[in-house]
């Protein structure tokens, strides 16, 4: 992948910049991995480009639709673009965004990024523009990286037990040439780690993973063309003093979780900010705790200041399948965006297997889920408990429904607040609950 498009060119302030070609999901089928790979029948041809931005700029864009409509997501930004023929749009930018532009509909987007200048640090591990095949990178302690614009790294990065780690620049790292399944960027019992400004594509698997971690920073990463069976974005296992900030994650499976597993849990997970990221989840959950919560307690979670544009499954969730007690955590000031069609999730049942969209089905993805209950991922007898959750500020489509789901009355779903909801189209969502109690509607 990362060939260059035939099908856009983006000219900013009528300069001319690289638009490349990225995989992505086409429909919401997916399957535990079963010795093959996702078939590309069931993916699609997108567009990636990405650019700095220090003043207002004019944007265009030339596709080879033809455009009948055209609108910029998140929805949020307020863009306005204008359509000036048949086979292109334009529109103003005047401060870094990260957006898709989805001409006639989300199919084959184009994804655009337009980032705050980033200056090259000085005693660094440079990558400049051009190919670089890196195989599977082994990290080092005090190890600092930079790609520039326009580098394109094939390979994976991996670390074990080390510190003061930073990754950096406005490159690329892509996987798509190592078809083996392993986590794409890998830190294990790692601390002082840095990334800032990269794009991720194409991994193998879960895209980031940070088990047994601390003191991690992610600023401004973007996560697009995933597309392979259970394509996480960013997975924050058994970690500590994290802060998740500015990303935008599109991705084939959750998109940001938060987890707990056997082989880590003797750590907790604590302390940990996920702000100002952008989700798009073409399977599963958006923002998430869980579906493995192995960790004697899961607490002071926060997730703020965030946009869902898209959702399959679940916007905001914390399914718990383990032991933990889960506590302290808010999910506030997220905008949930409507959207006019949700296709329904279907797991696969053979290779090859086509989805088939029912045209007549008008399922709707869930709002927020809170459950406790054992599934393929408990790897534990013990049930936990979920309490000291706040919902505040939540704007999003009154049709989505939410549901609070205990396992029993010992294992309970409690003390929950909700508070200023705002519904785009003046109703109020279902709420369904199970063992819950101490449930706060304000």
């Amino acid at each position: 992948m990362l060939e260059l498009s035939k099908d856009y060119s983006v000219a900013v302030d009528g300069t001319e910049i690289e638009v490349r070609d990225i995989r992505v999901s086409a429909y919401p089928i997916n399957q535990l991995y079963q010795g093959y790979q996702r078939p590309l029948e069931q993916t699609e041809i997108a567009g990636l480009a990405s650019f700095d931005i220090e003043k207002r700029v004019y944007v265009t864009v030339k596709t080879a639709k033809t455009v009948e409509r055209v609108e910029i997501r998140p929805r949020t930004y307020g863009i306005e673009p204008e359509i000036l023929d048949e086979h292109t749009v334009g529109f103003y930018l005047d401060k870094p965004v990260m957006c898709s532009v989805e001409i006639n509909d989300y199919h084959s987007c184009l994804h655009l990024f337009a980032n705050k200048p980033a200056q090259k640090p000085q005693n660094c591990t440079y990558f400049a523009k051009g190919i670089h095949d890196i195989g599977i990178m082994q990290l080092e302690s005090n190890q600092h990286i930079y790609l520039e614009e326009g580098a394109i790294l094939f390979g994976r990065m991996e670390a074990n037990g080390i510190e003061n780690v930073c990754i950096e620049g406005r490159g690329i790292i892509c996987a798509s040439k190592h078809e083996d399944r392993r986590k794409m960027i890998s830190f294990i019992n790692c601390k002082n780690i840095r990334m800032e400004g990269v794009i991720l594509c194409d991994a193998g698997e879960w895209t980031a993973i940070f088990a047994g971690c601390q003191e991690v920073s992610l600023e401004n990463l973007k996560l697009v063309g995933m597309w392979r069976y259970n394509a996480d974005g960013i997975d924050l296992v058994n970690s500590q003093n994290v802060r998740v900030a500015d990303c935008y994650i599109r991705t084939f499976d959750d998109c940001v979780t938060v987890k707990g597993f056997p082989q880590h849990s003797d750590k907790n997970c604590k302390n940990i900010e996920i702000c100002g990221c952008i989700a798009w989840c073409d399977w599963g959950r958006a923002f998430e705790i869980g579906a493995e919560t192995c960790a004697a307690t899961m607490e002071n979670i926060h997730f703020h200041d965030c946009i869902v544009v898209r959702t399959q499954d679940v916007a905001l969730d914390i399914q718990h399948t383990d032991y933990a007690d889960i506590k302290r955590v808010t999910f506030e000031k997220i905008i949930v965006e409507e959207n006019e069609r949700t296709w329904r999730t279907k797991l696969q049942e053979y290779e090859g297997q086509v989805y088939e969209p029912d045209e007549s089905d008008n399922y709707r993805p869930v709002l927020i889920t809170l459950e406790i209950k054992k599934n393929m991922w408990t790897s534990s007898k013990e049930f936990g408990t979920i309490e000291d959750v706040t919902f505040s500020d939540i704007t999003a489509p009154s049709d989505l429904a939410i549901q609070l789901i205990g396992a029993n009355s010992e294992h309970l779903i409690q003390n929950v607040t909700f508070r200023d909801f705002h519904f785009t189209d003046g109703g109020y969502p279902e709420i369904s609950m199970k063992f819950a109690k101490d449930i706060h509607i304000l």
